[in-house]
């Protein structure tokens, strides 16, 4: 994937389309897969969710965030999503719920970097910064 929405597969994975070629508002940040193999998720930085493949729209925060979004994670079931902005907001959408809040970083200058869902806890993720540390939210750090 390309901050311009090109995308690039590789031995097994699909493609489904992108948005390469098409303006776009902001560049493409993240991307998760479907858990049906069958499409994933494009998110650019002012929150626009781009669907493809079996991948259905649930929402965005569009151009609502002052902050950068910087993180897409798939429900288990892949019937939703949820968005991490840099600054810790989360949103949910779809069947993806919000266990919690973003643990404040203990250095005011850490951003948010990713999320990470658990594999067999559906309500449960992970969230990397920009500083090395990870956070659980309802998931254990082994």
């Amino acid at each position: 994937m390309a901050a311009d929405g090109g995308l690039f597969a590789f031995g097994k994975a699909g493609s489904f389309g992108s948005p390469a070629g098409q303006p776009l508002d902001a560049p493409v940040v993240a991307m998760a897969a479907h858990p049906g193999e069958g499409g994933y998720w494009l998110l650019t930085a002012d929150g626009t969710v781009l669907p493809y493949g079996i991948a259905a729209h649930y929402g965005d925060l569009a151009r609502q965030r002052p902050s950068p979004l910087v993180g897409l994670d798939t429900a288990p079931d892949g019937n939703g999503y949820r968005l991490l902005v840099s600054d810790g907001d989360l949103a949910g959408f779809g069947s993806a719920t919000i266990a919690g809040p973003a643990p404040e970083p203990a250095q005011p200058e850490n951003r948010y970097t990713g999320i990470h869902s658990h594999p067999t806890r559906p309500r449960s993720y992970w969230l990397t910064t920009d500083h090395g540390p990870v956070f659980g939210v309802d998931a254990h750090l082994a």
